[in-house]
């Protein structure tokens, strides 16, 4: 009798199980990047718009996730500010957890432009691998590498921030605020993404004192 209830259990457990799991995202199942870059502000105050964050959160099993609330966590980059306003009204930017928070939408998408820099006045300490770490519905879907490109985090992409840059690449650490094109190494590619985003001024201003601490 016994023999015949065990088995019987175990089928009710994973019956009860599926719907739980069903309520939860997939990281498996999500996209996610491998990169955010921080941009600054454009002369009009916007957050630059050139580089999109991606997301889609989906169930187990592939179906799209509406609704799901993603956190993107800062809490491990000690040497990147947020922008306290994010030119966003659905985007919540909480500066006590360093976290920038947003909802998918009925298809389990959701961009994020995220505006921030870096405090680096030019080989300062930071992280030289995957820091942020992305949530959704308290979920870590994936830890991904964050690049600045308002390296002093004051006044926009200025010839400060070419400087740091330079002082980073020389200094033999591979630190991911400077590395633009995530391939773990700072290069003369990573360079030229920076020009390239200081010639088309749309991150031409930074958040000024408007920056979580």
């Amino acid at each position: 009798m016994k023999s015949r209830l065990l088995p019987l259990a175990l089928v009710l457990g994973l019956l009860l199980a599926t719907p739980a799991l069903a309520d939860v995202p997939s990281p498996q199942d999500s996209s996610v990047p491998d990169m955010l870059t921080l941009g600054a502000r454009d002369a009009s105050g916007a957050v630059d718009p050139s580089h999109p964050f991606s997301i889609v959160v989906r169930h187990f099993g592939g179906r799209p996730f509406p609704s799901a609330s993603v956190v993107l966590d800062f809490s491990g980059c000690s040497d990147l500010r947020i922008c306290t306003d994010q030119s966003d009204p659905n985007v919540i930017v909480d500066c006590a957890s360093r976290t920038v928070r947003a909802l998918t939408d009925n298809l389990g998408q959701l961009t994020f432009r995220v505006g921030g820099g870096a405090a680096n006045p030019g080989g300062a300490p930071g992280s030289t691998g995957p820091a942020l770490n992305v949530f959704a519905n308290g979920v870590l879907l994936k830890t991904v590498r964050v690049a600045a490109l308002d390296e002093n985090g004051e006044n926009g992409m200025d010839g400060n921030d070419h400087s740091a840059w330079l002082a980073d690449f020389m200094s033999g650490q591979q630190f991911a605020r400077s590395d633009y094109d995530g391939d773990g190494v700072l290069t003369g590619n990573d360079l030229s993404l920076w020009l390239a985003a200081f010639f088309s001024g749309t991150s031409a201003t930074g958040c000024g004192s408007s920056v979580c601490p």
